[in-house]
């Protein structure tokens, strides 16, 4: 299993430091929304967080699914959604753009993280949207998708409406 040297650097510091931080509590059927100027290569317009605890084991072993089926030649189609399952833990994408296909390298799914961890806490479930990107990062219990057609779980308008049909 990879883990990325920077993330458990900064994990470890916050620690050593006492300065961890600590999730916000929300109801699960809320979404706290900041926006974000943060330097990466993902231009971002907000993170949210969904309040979720996820195991800290699973949630980077999706990550690294995640990454290793864009390195094999996978890509999110147009106005279309992909997802990583790993025990009790989803991480997808969303693609919002007409017309063309996505990958999600390393590079942004790191961003995306330290995103999330940064302002949801540490193995706590969260989402990134970029605006201009038109891509969406979630990182999610399994259990927020039961019930839920994919058009439900990203953007509004972003995927074709048939989608999970």
């Amino acid at each position: 299993m990879k883990f990325s040297i920077c993330f458990l650097a900064v994990i470890t510091t916050r620690l050593a430091a006492g300065r961890a931080i600590m999730p916000q509590r929300i109801a699960s059927n809320q979404t706290a929304v900041k926006p974000f100027v943060v330097n990466g290569p993902i231009p971002v317009r907000e993170v949210g967080c969904t309040g979720a605890g996820l195991n800290l084991t699973d949630f980077i072993a999706v990550k690294d699914q995640m990454e290793h089926w864009s390195n094999g030649g996978g890509r999110v189609g147009h106005k279309n959604w992909h997802a990583e399952f790993r025990h009790g833990v989803v991480w997808y994408m969303c693609n919002c753009k007409l017309t063309w296909e996505d990958s999600v390298p390393r590079e942004e799914l790191d961003h995306a993280l330290a995103l999330m961890n940064e302002r949801c806490g540490v193995d706590y479930s969260g989402w990134v949207w970029s605006k201009l990107w038109e891509k969406g990062f979630n990182l999610q219990p399994a259990t927020a998708l039961v019930g839920r057609r994919p058009p439900q779980l990203c953007p509004h308008e972003c995927l074709w409406h048939h989608i999970g049909e």
